[in-house]
């Protein structure tokens, strides 16, 4: 059931950016400057904090997330990849349960940082109510709406991505004496974790208008 949710709101999401900008101002969309760089810096320094993000720079990143988010396909492709993601983390937890005794402090740790994923995930999944609802009463453009959107579903998709890089990170911090259900399961999910960036990548590489 979960899958076809998530499925579901795959779908929803393109139809959304797509009724959102119609097809007479697809290209004022594009072109649509939401923010300015130093808005849009100051919203990626609010969602991520302080700390090194994955050695690479976040700003860059997030120019290749919008670039995606600006196009219908490459909505689909990202939230598709979202979505996986939160399965895979949404699998974890329930492999941990299987587990006998207490959760050890440091799996605990990397679990904390998979729930704030899966949370987030459900923010970007849900974006035509949660991240993108409309909030003000005015007149706003169908392009400006759909800029503004993209940018926001971009830093959010960099706020997942530093949620399962730290929780990368922590597996590698693991005693030796951790148990072997915990290490296969968490060793499961940090193969799909460090996945996801190449996979966002590639959403826009391949990208067609």
């Amino acid at each position: 059931m979960k899958v076809i949710n998530l499925c579901l709101l795959v779908v929803a999401a393109a139809s959304f950016l797509l009724t959102t900008a119609n097809a007479n101002a697809v290209g004022d969309f594009e072109d649509f400057e939401a923010y300015t760089d130093a808005e849009i810096e100051q919203m990626i320094a609010d969602e991520l904090g302080e700390g090194e993000f994955m050695g690479v720079d976040q700003l860059g990143l997030y120019k290749i997330l919008l670039a995606g988010y600006k196009g219908v396909n490459g909505t689909l492709c990202l939230i598709d990849e979202v979505a996986d993601i939160m399965l895979s983390c949404t699998g974890y937890v329930t492999d941990l349960a299987t587990c006998t005794g207490n959760i050890p402090t440091d799996v605990k740790a990397v679990l904390k940082h998979i729930t704030n994923a899966i949370d987030i995930g459900s923010e970007i999944t849900h974006f035509k109510t949660e991240l993108c609802a409309s909030k003000t009463r005015g007149i706003v453009s169908g392009a400006e709406k759909a800029a503004k959107c993209a940018v926001k579903l971009s830093v959010k998709t960099l706020s997942m991505i530093r949620q399962v890089s730290d929780a990368i990170k922590l597996t590698g911090l693991f005693p030796t004496k951790t148990g072997n259900c915990y290490v296969s399961s968490t060793k499961s999910v940090v193969g799909d974790c460090k996945a996801f960036v190449p996979n966002l990548k590639s959403c826009v590489t391949h990208m067609t208008s």
